[in-house]
C-alpha cells in the first residue's frame, strides 16, 4: 500500500511540475502578446496607411480570442492546482498510512483525470503560441507595409518639392 501512496505522490508532484510549467508558458505568451500589443499600438499611431480596416479587425479578434483562452488555461491551472494538492492531501492523511482498496481506486481516478487536464493545457498552450505566431507574422506584415508607404509618401514628398 505504501507503494501506491508512494505512486500517487509522484504523479502529484509531476502533474503540479507540469502545472508550474504550462503556467511559465501562458506567463511567456501573455509578455509576448503585451509587446505585440505595444507594437502594434505604435505601428498604428504612425499618421501613416496601414493594414486594411478588415485586417486589423482580425487581429482584434484574434487578441480577444487568446485573451479568453489565456483566461480558461489560468482556471484550468487553478483547477489542477487545488485537485494535486487534494491529493496530496488525502495520500497523506490516512491514519495508517495506507490508502483503502476505495480511495486508491478514486485516487488513482482522479489522477488520470489530471493528466487529462494537463494534457489538455498543453495542446490549449500548442494553440496560444500558434496564434502569437500569427499574431506576430501579421504585425510584422503590418509594420513593414506602414513603413513602405512612409517611404513611398517620403520620396514622393521630395520629388515634388524639387
Amino acid at each position: 500500500m505504501q507503494q501506491v501512496n508512494d505512486e500517487l505522490q509522484e504523479l502529484a508532484d509531476e502533474l503540479m511540475r507540469k502545472g508550474e510549467e504550462l503556467e511559465a508558458e501562458k506567463e511567456s505568451l501573455r509578455s509576448r502578446l503585451s509587446q505585440l500589443q505595444e507594437e502594434r499600438a505604435s505601428s498604428e499611431s504612425v499618421e501613416a496607411p496601414s493594414a486594411p480596416s478588415e485586417e486589423l479587425g482580425e487581429l482584434r479578434s484574434q487578441n480577444e480570442t487568446l485573451a479568453m483562452t489565456n483566461e480558461d488555461l489560468s482556471a484550468d491551472n487553478d483547477i489542477l492546482r487545488a485537485k494535486v494538492e487534494e491529493l496530496q492531501a488525502a495520500a497523506t492523511t490516512s491514519p495508517s498510512g495506507a490508502l483503502s482498496p476505495e480511495n486508491d481506486v478514486a485516487l488513482r481516478a482522479e489522477v488520470e483525470s489530471l493528466a487529462a487536464t494537463n494534457e489538455d493545457l498543453s495542446a490549449d498552450n500548442d494553440i496560444l503560441r500558434a496564434r502569437v505566431t500569427k499574431l506576430e507574422k501579421d504585425a510584422a506584415a503590418s509594420i513593414s507595409s506602414a513603413v513602405a508607404e512612409l517611404e513611398i509618401k517620403a520620396v514622393e514628398e521630395a520629388a515634388e518639392a524639387r
